[in-house]
């Protein structure tokens, strides 16, 4: 190679003719080059890290709960029903009951809990995802709907079910 250039990763490779008027001179090339080629990534890499370590810490959901007419509501929520972000993995956690008096309908009749637009955004997956959420007994299931429109819908195995849906523990990735 007659004159150095930089390779393809961004590495200075010397060519017969450079021209260096020192040995240090020389030296500093090759430090020079390849402090070049790290600080080229580092924007990216150092991006991709704050999403890693980003946390939004836990934010309720009980305020975005469904409720029927005249603002009267459908369900009732764990103390501790809400939503957080680390890096781009989505946790919800809690519980969530039908009110007194009410049921989860039909079987695998789906209800809405929380109305498109009630989860934040930057909780909302790319795409929607389902996943099985457990309930107070064994015989009965729950099948989440966590749609990308920022609504949450349920499905119930057992007709008339009056117990909860559980939470706990959904982790979901999502983009940012």
């Amino acid at each position: 190679m007659a004159t150095g250039a930089l390779d393809t990763n961004g590495v200075w490779q010397y060519g017969e003719d450079d021209v260096e008027p020192t040995f240090s001179d020389l030296l500093n090339l090759l430090a020079s080059s390849t402090s070049d080629a790290i600080a080229a990534h580092y924007a990216s890499l150092a991006a991709r890290l704050s999403l890693l370590e980003s946390n939004t810490g836990w934010v309720s959901l009980s305020a975005a709960l469904a409720t029927g007419t005249g603002g009267a509501a459908l369900f009732t929520a764990s103390s501790g029903f809400a939503i957080t972000k680390v890096g781009n993995r989505v946790t919800m956690r809690g519980r969530v009951d039908p009110v007194s008096g009410s049921n989860w309908g039909a079987v695998d009749s789906v209800v809405t809990v929380i109305p498109a637009g009630g989860i934040p955004a930057q909780f909302r997956p790319p795409q929607s995802q389902a996943f099985q959420a457990p309930s107070n007994t064994a015989a009965t299931t729950f099948r989440v709907g966590f749609v990308n429109d920022g609504s949450l819908s349920v499905r119930c195995s057992t007709a008339n079910y009056t117990g909860s849906c559980w939470f706990n523990c959904v982790d979901m990735p999502v983009n940012d």
